[in-house]
């Protein structure tokens, strides 16, 4: 996930995807936060919830790296500029 952790943006449906996906794979599947905000705790508290292995990163200037690494990609927001 790269953006601000803001409840516009649904961060933690990132996190129930993960989950299912890991339930359906028979593998644990992890989500990487790039960025920060006021969801933070609460992405936390339920990345131990859901058994989700979550990295929190905080905020970069440049994904790419991480877009390089991923085997999939989610946008759960709802809307973006």
């Amino acid at each position: 996930v790269v953006g601000n952790l803001i409840a516009a943006k649904r961060p933690g449906l990132a996190l129930h995807a993960a989950a299912e996906a890991s339930r359906v794979l028979g593998r644990r599947v992890s989500v990487a936060f790039c960025g920060d905000g006021p969801e933070e705790p609460g992405l936390r508290r339920l990345a131990t919830e859901l058994r989700v292995p979550a990295h929190f990163v905080g905020r970069v200037t440049d994904p790419r790296p991480f877009y390089a690494s991923i085997a999939a990609v989610l946008h759960p927001s709802r809307q973006e500029s």
